[in-house]
Parts: structure tokens; C-alpha cells; sequence
């Protein structure tokens, strides 16, 4: 049984996401993100079960400390519409902007999963939990429903966030924005 090492999975996870971020989860291989890092590719099993807990590996730290550094900035805004607005900006436009349209990968990834795939729901979990804590310093108490425990409001965005990383993806920033982030504001707090 080979030894697991610290600095060998942290090239693994160097490589992956920097070949990642370049050319995308689909054309990623294990064999460059092995190649990359240094190792074998049969080290690859030691440390993941498949590319896709690779990707996960690096999505999760990745995606936590945007939003680590997003609920600073909500803390310092005093108004609930812009701390909203800082929240489905941060969402819709920033995230799927990063890192090359970073937050693609995932989309890219999960598409592919078959019916008898599994993958764990963990980091949605995780991510809808968040929003749904930062939505309820953005709405009048008369609708904190909206970030209530089924954290249903913050699924939908997180469902749109999809959207908008794969059309990032494609099409670049979306010219209509502005106009989505004030209307779903407009929804929110009237």
C-alpha cells in the first residue's frame, strides 16, 4: 500500500486545476493532470477516486473563499438592496466570470453523470446554506420566507448561477445583467 503524501496531493490539485481553468474539465485528462503534478497517473487512485473528486477537491476551496470574501463585503454594506444586489451580482456575474469561467467546470462535469452515477450533493448543500444565511441580512424581516430552512430562494439562484457560468462560458457577460439583478431584487424585497 502506497503511502499518501501532502505536498504529492497537492500537486495533483495544483495541476488540476491550473489545466482545468486553461482548457476545461471535459479536455482535461487524469494523464495530464498527472503529468503535470509529477506522477504516475495510477497515483492519481491513491489520492482520488475519479476526476470528477479531483475537480471537487479543487472546486470547493475554490468556490468557499469567494464566498468567504463576498460575506465580508456584505457586512460592511448597510443598505439591504445593495447588500442583495452585492449577493446576485457576486452569483450571477462574478463567480462564473473567475478564473477563466472556472465555475463552467463544475456544470461541464455534473452534465455528464449518467443515471447511475452518484456524486455527493454536500457542496450545494453547503453553498445554499451560505446564501441562504447571507439572504436573511438582505430582506425585510416580513420575508426572511425567502432564505427560510428549505433554502428554496437560494437553489433558484444557485440554479441560474449555472446558467450564467455555462453562457459565460459561451457568450461572455450577459448584456441584460443589470436588469435581471434589479428585477430579482425588485422580487425580493417588494
Amino acid at each position: 500500500m502506497q503511502v499518501k503524501k501532502t505536498e504529492v496531493r497537492e500537486a495533483i490539485l495544483d495541476s488540476a486545476f491550473t489545466l482545468i481553468r486553461e482548457q476545461g474539465y471535459a479536455s482535461t485528462t487524469q494523464a495530464q493532470i498527472a503529468g503535470q503534478a509529477g506522477v504516475a497517473a495510477s497515483s492519481l487512485y491513491v489520492y482520488f477516486d475519479s476526476k470528477l473528486d479531483i475537480l471537487f477537491a479543487v472546486y470547493r476551496p475554490w468556490l468557499m473563499r469567494r464566498f468567504d470574501e463576498l460575506e465580508s463585503r456584505m457586512a460592511e454594506i448597510t443598505s439591504q438592496r445593495e447588500r442583495l444586489e452585492t449577493l446576485i451580482y457576486a452569483l450571477w456575474r462574478d463567480i462564473p466570470a473567475e478564473d477563466n469561467g472556472f465555475a463552467n467546470n463544475l456544470m461541464q462535469a455534473v452534465s455528464n453523470l449518467g443515471p447511475k452515477d452518484t456524486y455527493s450533493r454536500d457542496l450545494l448543500d453547503e453553498c445554499e446554506t451560505r446564501v441562504s444565511t447571507m439572504l436573511r441580512g438582505c430582506v425585510p424581516a416580513e420575508r426572511a420566507n425567502l432564505a427560510d430552512e428549505r433554502k428554496l430562494f437560494a437553489h433558484i439562484l444557485f440554479m441560474a448561477q449555472d446558467g450564467f457560468a455555462i453562457s459565460y462560458k459561451i457568450n461572455g457577460p450577459s448584456k441584460r445583467m443589470d436588469a435581471m439583478v434589479a428585477g430579482m431584487c425588485d422580487l425580493m424585497l417588494r
